[in-house]
């Protein structure tokens, strides 16, 4: 599946915690593109609100670790030069939101719905490795 018709589906489906939130939709990306779960090699899912705070504790800085631990957990490569289906940390509205690189745009979700940011806020970048398909 590509990356446009992936997001097209993602903004057809409601929010919900631990199905949906920008780390749940991220986590799907890179199972569709890498055919591995990043969250489910770390062996740590949320699937709640209660979940998703009891482990980054409403601050973002929580979420960066919680993040960065997936991600090395999970091998996945940092990188500087994010391509289109890289997925990465944006500063959006003034929190950390998970994104998936669409080109220009970085592209996450949150209670109140999608949002798109420039590369401006990026605060790091994985490479999401293509499988062979």
């Amino acid at each position: 599946m590509d990356l446009r018709t992936f997001l097209e589906i993602e903004t057809a489906k409601p929010f919900a915690w631990g199905e949906t939130d920008c780390c749940a939709m991220a986590d799907r990306w890179v199972s569709l593109r890498a055919g591995f779960s990043p969250l489910d090699l770390y062996g740590r899912r949320h699937r709640c609100r209660a979940d998703a705070i009891a482990w980054i504790d409403d601050d973002a800085r929580n979420l960066a670790r919680a993040v960065f631990a997936v991600m090395q957990h999970a091998d996945l490569r940092r990188t500087r030069n994010p391509q289109p289906g890289d997925v990465g940390l944006v500063r959006i509205r003034n929190k950390l939101v998970m994104t998936i690189c669409s080109g220009r745009l970085w592209i996450g979700r949150d209670v109140n719905g999608f949002m798109a940011a420039s590369s401006n806020g990026l605060a790091r970048a994985w490479r999401v490795p293509c499988r062979e398909q």
